[in-house]
C-alpha cells in the first residue's frame, strides 16, 4: 500500500534527496527515495500546514516540543471533500537540529496500520 501511495519502502541507509521550490502561493517538495520521486505541494491553510499528495490533502498542526518542530495530522481531504475524523492518512513527524545536521523522523499510518516510517539526517546539497 505504501508503494501505491508513492511512499518509500522500509529500509536502512536509504539515500534521500529533497528539493524545495516556490510554486505560486505554494511550495513544491520533491523527495527521492532510492530512485523513486514523490512530489507534493505545501501551503498554509486556516492556521494548518496543508500538503497535497496526488488527490489527497493532508492537514497538519505544527508545534514545538522539547525544541523539535512537530507535525500532527488533524484531517484529510479528498479534493474539496473533508474526510471524517483525523482522516485516512495520519502523519506524525518531528524535525530538529542536533548541532551537526537537521534530523527528521516521520511515521505515516492509516486506521488499518502503519504505511511507512523513516528517519534520517538532512545535509545541504553540495
Amino acid at each position: 500500500m505504501a508503494t501505491l501511495a508513492g511512499l518509500p519502502r522500509a529500509g536502512e541507509q536509504v539515500p534521500v534527496e529533497l528539493r524545495t521550490e516556490p510554486h505560486g502561493t505554494h511550495e513544491r517538495w520533491r523527495r527521492r527515495f532510492r530512485s523513486r520521486w514523490t512530489v507534493s505541494d505545501q501551503w498554509q491553510e486556516d492556521g494548518l500546514l496543508a500538503e497535497r499528495v496526488g488527490p489527497v490533502v493532508l492537514l497538519q498542526r505544527l508545534g514545538v516540543i522539547d525544541g523539535r518542530l512537530t507535525f500532527e495530522s488533524v484531517g484529510n481531504r479528498l479534493g474539496s471533500w473533508r474526510l471524517p475524523g483525523a482522516g485516512l492518512i495520519r502523519v506524525r513527524a518531528a524535525a530538529w537540529d542536533d548541532g551537526v545536521d537537521w534530523c527528521m523522523a516521520v511515521h505515516i499510518a492509516t486506521p488499518l496500520g502503519e504505511l511507512t516510517t523513516y528517519e534520517g539526517r538532512m545535509q545541504p546539497w553540495p
